[in-house]
């Protein structure tokens, strides 16, 4: 317990002096921090592709995504998982739109992950804020809270994020039922890894690749 304390005092601290990497793929696919979405969307014709494997009490857990942008606003995508783990049922449908934009620090989207086969679909609504920090002109960090409707997000759910350095994103979330924390880093312009710890004891990792057609 008090290791795990250590390393959310050590991730939040890092934080503080933090910009964020927006519209990368969760762990399910959808642009977001681990298993927390953002309220940031794939721009038109921007894809990513990722696989990732979760070191569960359960078992692994591996699979792999796919998400475009249709269009500025709107992105859409498939999520494979190679286990069922209850609310997981082995292919997810994922979409999501941009419904408001407040000036370059607020977001608003709705989104919706749907299984392939089962009846444990999620509705939700999140907000992405960028805050400012006093003394600092540059380099907030930029929260975001939403509410989904049950299944993989089920109530409320909070996330930051923030760049430690030019490649390296922090992330701490909530994501309804477990505290997780991760790093993202940028191996090239298309490339990055993320490293994260679910509950404080699962580790994932993940690669992906990020463009433009």
């Amino acid at each position: 317990m008090k290791k795990s304390l250590g390393l959310l005092f050590t991730i939040m601290f890092l934080l503080v002096s933090a910009t964020t990497l927006w519209a990368s793929p969760s762990f399910y696919g959808y642009t977001g921090l681990l298993f927390v979405p953002t309220a940031a969307t794939l721009e038109s014709g921007e894809f990513n592709i990722a696989v990732q494997t979760i070191n569960l009490d359960l078992g692994s857990l591996s699979g792999g995504s796919f998400t475009y942008g249709t269009t500025d606003k709107w992105e859409a995508g498939i999520a494979v998982a190679s286990q069922d783990l209850g609310i997981i049922d082995g292919t997810l449908i994922n979409t999501k739109l941009r419904i408001s934009n407040f000036g370059n620090a607020s977001i608003v989207s709705v989104g919706g992950i749907f299984p392939f086969e089962g009846s444990n679909s999620t509705i939700y609504g999140v907000l992405s804020q960028r805050m400012a920090i006093p003394g600092i002109d540059a380099n907030p960090i930029t929260g975001h809270i939403g509410w989904g409707s049950g299944g993989i997000l089920d109530g409320i759910f909070i996330g930051l994020d923030g760049v430690i350095n030019p490649r390296t994103t922090a992330m701490l979330e909530y994501d309804s039922s477990n505290l997780n924390a991760g790093v993202r880093f940028a191996l090239t312009e298309e490339f990055r890894a993320t490293a994260a710890l679910f509950d404080f004891s699962d580790l994932g990792l993940q690669v992906s690749y990020n463009r433009r057609f």
